[in-house]
This record gives C-alpha cells, structure tokens and sequence, in this order.
C-alpha cells in the first residue's frame, strides 16, 4: 500500500476531473418472495468510475424509513476483502431477512433495520465484486489505493444523481475488512476536502468535487493491524479452551503475524510446515463443526430452521440462491456485463496480499490529530474468532489514546433490560465497545443491540 505521504501528495493533484455516469440506476418496486410493501425507497444499478475501462460499481440504495431528507446518508461496506455487500442487505442491517423455511424463496421483514433510522447505500467493492464489474479483466487485480480511489468516484457519482442528499450527515461504515476500506475511504474524503478547500490546483466550477459533509466512521470487527491482532486471535482461540494446549504452543512458536493474517484473510500462502501444520489442526480439527465468526452460535446444519426470534443460520447459503434468481436480477437493474453466476466473494478478485497484512494505524492516527472533527466508533462482536475483540484491543492500545470514560456497560431492552455490551470512550470523539453475545456480524447475530448501538452513536456520538 501506498505511505500516507504518498495517498495526500496523490490527492492534491488527481482531484481536477471526476467524471462518473450511471448504468441502469432505477428505483426497484419490490422483492421477488416479499410479501410485503416495501417501507422506503429503494434504487439500485451502477455508478461508473472510470470510463476508459468501463469499471462500473453495483449498489443497492434504501431510504431512510424514518425521515429521509434529515436522516443520516451512510455507506456500508462488507469487507472480505473482496465480499459482497449484498450480505449485510439481505442478512443483517438492510429491510429483510432471508427465509426459505416458511416462505419459500424470499424475505421477511427485518423489525431491527439500520434503514429504520438512516439512508444506507450498500456497496459492491472494488470492481469484480457481486454485479461490479469491468471491461478489462486486469482490473480484477487490484487492493487498498484502487478500492478507496473508486469509493470516492463513486460517491461523487451518487451525490450528483441524488444532491437531495447532499447535505445530510455522512458516515462511512462497515465490518471486517472493512477495517481497512473505511478509513482509508475517510481519509480519501478528508483529504480531497482539504485540497479542495486550500485551492490545490486549478479546477473548473463542473470539476470542483462534490462537497462530502463527513460525520464519522464506525467498523465492527475491524481488520486493521496484523502485526498485532493476529496474536490476539490466537490467544483468543486459546482462551475459550477450544484449541489445545499443544497446539496453542506451536502455533506460539512456529508462526508469525503474517501466516495468520494469511490464514484467516484467504489470500496469501502458508507454506507447508510446523505454522501450517498448527493453524490446520486448530481450525480444521479441534474448532470442531462450529462458525468461527460466531464460536457460540448455532451453524446450518441438516435439520436447522429458521426462527422468527433468533438469526437464520442458514441465510449465508440462501443468499447465492436468491440474488442468482433471475427474478432478482431484473428487479435489481443488474448489467448484462456481470458473470452469469453472483459468487459472494468470488474468486476472480485478486487482492493484494501485501494490503492485507499491512496495517491502517498510520491512518488512524493522522485522523485523531487532524482538526476534521469526525467521530469514530468501533465495535467487536464477542463471540467473534477470526477479528476477535483480544485482537483489537492490541492495536487500540497502541495509539495511545487518553481514557475519558473507562469500561462501562450500556443496556438495550431485549429480554427485559439488558447489558448489551461494554464500552471505552477515548476522549470525545473515539469509542470503542464490545457488543455482548455479537458475532462478526453484528446486525445479524445481536439485531437489537446492534441497532440501537447504531442508533445511539448517531444521534450522541457516545455510548
């Protein structure tokens, strides 16, 4: 990845003309399997971000069910790298949920939407992902710089089809990976903003960015720091007894941060040895048959139903059969240009393995001692083992933050009145929280304490 010196230097110059277009953008009126009116407005199709290759980025927009004009505009991102966003629409904060148990292919309405209080557009990042596609299949080889470099675009694009949204509060969240899409992407913002402001260059009035009113960032599960966070995630495995003691000690002895970024990202090689013996035998024997993003959760397994009370375990192999529906396509104004077949993380991605064991605390920061006054929250799931909380709290720690508000529970009316998590608030702009019984994905596993999380850092920047 590119130094932090070298990302501003790229701003100052590359800002003078941002050109995107929109590809079978539409309103969508309604749900193959959704037996429901929708309750807001929903648009889908593409922005292009460079027309020259024809790279062109799917989204999916829900407006805010409460009031969109004045909710906040926030951009999720799943992270992968690589992952489709369609899964934090159809299977955590977005309308609905899937169910095929009682209604055969379709949806139900998700009662704890982010979408209740919010405009959310969902992003397919970078080209290659889900529906974004390109002309030119070296685009497919791509990492961090690209990604954010095409997030902006396509953001500029957006707010040009929709300026209504132009003034309201922006967020940039997401989860996982995502830990290096979204700060990266705020300090794109940051930075473009302050060349823009400063004058850098000479630029026409139709080239002039599209101003961007920046609030904050929030990530869950954050890959961010590998360097120290891998250990964490080993010392987590250890410290809920579902690895050996044997095992614990070889992987000590024989790996280092980038083994295990490797291992548990997908992308990069551990080589055969004593490292790639010990990373197997934990996750490929003594983890048993269980989900890593959510060690105490149930998993999909035969004879598994979906309930209305509790997450459908089985929504992370429902999702391909329903985007795959050509029903769905239609609906969603997908391009003639993708593959014939949606994969959820497809394989055709080469990202960089290098971005993925490099770390975003630079950025991190440059954010905190910059005068953008942004908010930042970051959450972890508890029960998570592949960006596990141990892990996050290595990285936090090394910033150096002062603590204004040491460790304190905060409640959330599940079943009666509940802790919902524990949180840290370093100084007035930057929490960190855990969300109790979370997995990876929050808004899935915890839908009501993952909502009102939400909630409340919008509207108090605190919790």
């Amino acid at each position: 990845m590119l130094s932090l010196a070298t990302m501003i230097s790229a701003v100052l110059v590359a800002t003078a003309a941002i050109v995107c277009s929109f590809v079978g953008a539409a309103p969508v009126p309604s749900f193959p399997g959704f037996n429901e009116p929708l309750k807001s407005a929903v648009d889908s199709g593409y922005v292009t971000v460079d027309e020259q290759h024809g790279r062109r980025l799917f989204y999916v927009f829900v407006e805010s069910q409460r009031n969109p004009l004045t909710d906040p505009l926030v951009l999720w991102l799943n992270g992968g790298p690589g992952c489709s966003s369609l899964f934090g629409f159809f299977t955590e904060l977005g309308p609905f949920f899937m169910n095929f148990t009682a209604n055969g292919t379709g949806l139900l309405s998700n009662p704890h939407t982010w979408t209740s209080v919010a405009n959310i557009i969902f992003l397919e990042s970078p080209a290659g992902v889900g529906f974004s596609t390109s002309n030119v299949t070296a685009d497919y080889t791509t990492g961090d710089e690209r990604t954010a470099d095409d997030s902006y675009k396509f953001l500029q694009g957006f707010l040009a089809k929709f300026p209504q949204f132009q003034v309201n509060d922006f967020w940039v969240i997401g989860e996982s990976y995502a830990g290096h899409y979204v700060p990266q992407l705020v300090h794109k913002i940051l930075s473009v903003t302050s060349a823009d402001e400063n004058g850098a260059g000479e630029k026409s009035a139709a080239s002039s960015p599209i101003k961007i009113n920046l609030k904050g960032m929030m990530v869950g599960n954050p890959w961010t720091d590998p360097p120290r966070e891998s250990l964490g995630t080993i010392e987590n495995w250890w410290s809920r007894g579902i690895i050996g003691e044997k095992t614990y000690s070889a992987l000590r002895e024989h790996c280092n941060y980038r083994d295990i970024a490797h291992w548990m990202s997908g992308r990069g090689v551990v080589k055969p040895g004593p490292c790639f013996n010990a990373l197997n035998e934990s996750t490929g024997v003594e983890f048993g048959g269980i989900n890593p993003i959510g060690v105490y959760l149930d998993v999909c397994n035969e004879g598994t139903v979906f309930t209305k009370d509790e997450p459908n375990w089985c929504a992370a192999n429902q999702v391909p059969i329903y985007v795959n529906l050509p029903a769905v396509q239609d609906v969603l104004h997908v391009s003639a240009h993708v593959p014939s077949i949606w994969y959820p993380c497809p394989p055709w991605v080469n990202y960089s393995s290098e971005d993925v064991t490099h770390s975003v605390l630079d950025i991190y920061k440059h954010l905190i001692a910059s005068s953008a006054n942004i908010r930042v929250l970051i959450y972890s799931g508890d029960q998570d083992t592949t960006v596990p909380f141990t892990g996050t709290r290595t990285w936090l720690r090394a910033l150096n933050l002062p603590i204004l508000d040491d460790v304190h529970e905060w409640y959330v009316d599940t079943n009666g009145r509940q802790v919902g998590g524990w949180a840290i608030n370093y100084g007035s702009r930057f929490t960190f929280t855990t969300v109790r019984a979370g997995a990876h994905t929050v808004p899935m596993s915890q839908p009501q304490r993952g909502l009102h999380m939400f909630k409340t850092f919008l509207e108090k920047g605190t919790l």
